[in-house]
């Protein structure tokens, strides 16, 4: 059968074998004598520059760029990528898009994502009101000692009125009790309400702040991994969520993909509500849905700009409200948020292990309490060699060649896994090491780790600040040098601040600061799910 495949359509593997990608392939089939115009070989090939597009957040691609890009890589002209393309475009074997007089090429399963997704999301506007709120509300004040603000009594209000509602703001604007308050009124009407964040960090700091269980969104949708390497998800339309009312907190990390396979899983009638700061970094993958959904106009949105005092970590609030403006941070009396000037980047590293030594990083308390932040993993500062020294340093003594873990080091699940229980950025303690098998923690929770499976965890000292949103950490030590420039931007540094909850110690340079907070992350993903909710893409 392998034979028949490779001779009559090589190009099936990329879809049937995981790991196995189009270069690959085509070299294969090449060598074996398919013609280089073959029109399954461009078809493929058009493919294949779609998908690089998605790896850099994009949902979708350009025609014009897909087919220039695809006739350099193919090394054919572009008539003959045009050629096959239109075949493929009218045969809807590739989805298109027009919008504003272009058309952008998908891969099936964005396609759907972005179109399925507009057109539930502008169903779900249609929602009943339920009622007051105010009695709810006068109820929750009473029983926790507190007065909410009049946005949040209105947010309160919107949630019982809304089919979807955002509510964003910056650390310190009351999120947290908002969220509370609206389940408390949500169960005044006898609703049912689950709670859910896009990592098991979040989910676990949620559950925590709302005294309400919370999952992660692919574990609360029963999420499994096939062999085809493609994740199902078991809970969709033949099988919805039971809730009235799904809450979300770090909306903003989601991306169009993922929102889709949610927006499937809600039964008919139910309602959203999307909490997210969305000043932070944009979703890993493709689009940027709770951007959208606020630059939309329709539904409706909550936000929260009044900061609420606060004992501890207003420093670290307060400069993260200055950043979000583009102005400068500076230190504050109470030692919650300071700088270290680095002359150089050997002198900032000195300054991290100086910081680790004095901080005790190495005692169990605050190993998982205490967090060093890069935003890259090359360089004297990068994350990779800050763990490997870290590393040195909790164990007393030089480690020799490359990456390995013992018994004490901290880790981070690097891919979801539903079978093992443990989600892309989970944070445990290695406990055992032996030949084949490393043994590690989560949560009082032990996870056994052998062959291959070795691979799914990195050394977690330093992360990246991509890894660690939707985090907190008591302390945080964040590296922003000069050598990392094309890294700084504001939400960069705006989302590795506010990952502290009582201190952060910003190690950078004036410049490296100053670049930092003026520059805006500018770069525009394609994406048309905007578009596709107001109407004005043609499918």
């Amino acid at each position: 059968e392998t034979e028949e495949v490779l001779t009559h359509d090589p190009y099936r593997m990329v879809r049937d074998i995981p790991g196995l990608g189009f270069q690959e392939v085509d070299r294969i089939a090449l060598a074996r004598g398919i013609a280089p115009d073959d029109s399954d070989r461009v078809v493929h090939g058009i493919e294949y520059m779609i998908s690089r597009a998605l790896m850099q957040g994009h949902a979708c691609a350009p025609e014009t760029s897909v087919f220039r890009n695809a006739s350099l890589t193919l090394e054919v002209t572009e008539d003959i990528v045009a050629a096959a393309g239109k075949e493929a475009i009218d045969s809807e074997y590739i989805p298109s898009v027009f919008w504003e007089e272009k058309r952008y090429l998908y891969l099936p399963s964005l396609y759907e994502a972005e179109t399925e997704s507009a057109r539930r999301i502008r169903t779900m506007m249609d929602a009943s009101p339920l009622g007051s709120s105010k009695l709810a509300v006068e109820k929750f004040e009473r029983e926790n000692h507190l007065t909410l603000a009049e946005k949040q009594k209105e947010a309160v209000q919107k949630a019982l009125e809304s089919g979807v509602l955002v509510i964003t703001g910056g650390p310190g604007t009351g999120k947290t009790t908002l969220v509370q308050a609206i389940i408390a009124a949500a169960r005044q009407f006898e609703l049912k309400v689950r709670l859910m964040a896009p990592t098991g960090r979040a989910a676990k700091r949620l559950s925590l702040s709302s005294g309400v269980e919370a999952d992660t969104i692919h574990k609360a949708l029963e999420a499994e991994l096939h062999d085809s390497g493609r994740t199902f998800f078991n809970r969709n339309e033949s099988d919805p969520l039971k809730e009235d009312l799904i809450i979300v907190d770090e909306a903003s990390m989601m991306d169009i993909s993922l929102f889709y396979h949610l927006l499937c899983a809600l039964k008919e009638g139910a309602r959203l509500i999307l909490v997210g700061d969305i000043d932070q970094l944009p979703p890993v993958g493709p689009g940027s849905p709770l951007k959208d959904l606020i630059e939309w106009g329709e539904v409706s949105v909550v936000r929260l700009e009044h900061i609420f005092r606060q004992k501890e970590g207003s420093g670290i609030i307060d400069n993260a409200a200055r950043i979000r403006e583009g102005e400068l941070c500076y230190p504050d009396e109470q030692g919650e948020f300071s700088i270290y000037y680095a002359s150089s980047e050997m002198d900032a590293f000195g300054a991290v292990m100086n910081l680790c030594r004095h901080l005790d990083y190495g005692s169990e308390k605050k190993k998982m309490s205490m967090q060093v932040l890069s935003p890259m993993y090359r360089g004297t500062c990068g994350v990779d060699h800050l763990n490997h020294a870290i590393q040195e340093l909790v164990h007393g003594h030089p480690l020799e060649g490359g990456a390995h873990f013992l018994p004490g080091d901290k880790v981070m699940q690097k891919r979801n896994d539903y079978e093992k229980g443990v989600y892309n950025g989970d944070l445990g303690i290695v406990w055992a090491v032996d030949k084949n098998k490393i043994f590690v923690r989560f949560d009082g929770r032990e996870v056994v780790y052998e062959g291959e499976d070795r691979n799914s965890i990195q050394l977690a000292y330093a992360a990246t600040v991509h890894k660690s949103q939707g985090s907190e950490y008591d302390t945080v030590i964040l590296v922003l040098l000069p050598t990392q420039s094309i890294m700084l931007k504001r939400n960069l540094i705006y989302t590795g601040v506010t990952r502290a909850r009582k201190r952060t110690i910003l190690i950078s340079t004036e410049d490296a600061i100053a670049r930092a907070v003026s520059r805006q992350d500018t770069t525009s993903r394609y994406s048309l799910f905007l578009p596709l909710l107001k109407g004005e893409a043609k499918e």
